[in-house]
């Protein structure tokens, strides 16, 4: 993660710091928890300046040992259907020189979406004009996919009446109008692999 990334998505720290410029290669090695990941390693303990370790699952070794410096809120990343799932951060600029499979870039603008996409593949392709850019979507539109796939399909049926009621008295065009006026969250997603099974100290 960059530094700036969860000031960007407006996670709330629980205690402790961000990641900024000086957690580099060559420093401290150090991550940031979400509160499931604190409840669930360190449940009676405060996790800042607690020491963890990801295991591979691949035989690929195991990372580095780690210090906790920040907790943040948690971020249902993986899924609205997916809450109290443990997640790890760490800090990109220590991952210099390594192979980094896949990587995100968030941005926070007021303009459109379409109006910025453009300008995103230009700033991104001038680091390196064979990094692909793929997967641009707002927001809004990544929420509704994991809303769609968290609903159940008696979930549908269960609300189906309610939005036939909301589309005939045209609130639902009303709110579709609201949502459009709002900012807009720009993602260029590249997929992370998961993370493995933490090892805490």
């Amino acid at each position: 993660m960059a530094p700036e990334y969860f000031k960007v998505l407006q996670a709330s720290l629980v205690r402790g710091r961000y990641f900024t410029e000086d957690d580099d290669t060559g420093k401290l090695q150090v991550a940031i928890v979400d509160e499931s990941t604190a409840r669930t390693y360190w449940p009676d303990r405060d996790p800042i300046g607690r020491r963890l370790s990801i295991r591979s699952t691949r035989g690929a070794g195991n990372s580095p040992w780690c210090t906790v410096v920040g907790v943040i809120k948690d971020i249902n990343a993986d899924g609205l259907d997916q809450s109290g799932a443990p997640h790890i951060y760490r800090p990109i600029y220590q991952f210099r020189g390594s192979r980094v499979l896949s990587l995100s870039v968030t941005v926070r603008t007021s303009l459109s979406a379409t109006s910025l996409e453009p300008q995103i593949r230009r700033e991104i392709q001038a680091v390196d004009p064979n990094l692909p850019v793929f997967d641009v979507r707002t927001m809004n539109e990544v929420i509704e996919v994991l809303w769609l796939r968290a609903a159940s399909p008696r979930s549908w049926w269960e609300y189906l009446p309610w939005w036939h009621f909301l589309a005939s008295v045209g609130i639902y065009g009303l709110l579709a109008y609201m949502v459009g006026q709002r900012s807009h969250e720009i993602g260029c997603v590249w997929r992370w692999e998961p993370c493995p099974r933490p090892l805490g100290k």
